[in-house]
């Protein structure tokens, strides 16, 4: 991926598990893209959960 040059990692999770997002995050996140509606799948992300 072009952004691994740039020590930028990328990882996808399944937005209907919010879960799933806190296992991806690391100690050295910095940043995290949403997008609601999900690209193909038009589902709208709950943010509720704490992160």
């Amino acid at each position: 991926m072009f952004l691994t040059r740039f020590n930028v990692h990328v990882d996808f999770f399944d937005p209907r598990d919010g879960y799933n997002l806190k296992t991806l995050l690391r100690t050295n996140t910095k940043s995290i893209h949403l997008e609601s509606p999900c690209s193909n799948t038009f589902e709208i992300l709950d943010m509720s959960f704490n992160l």
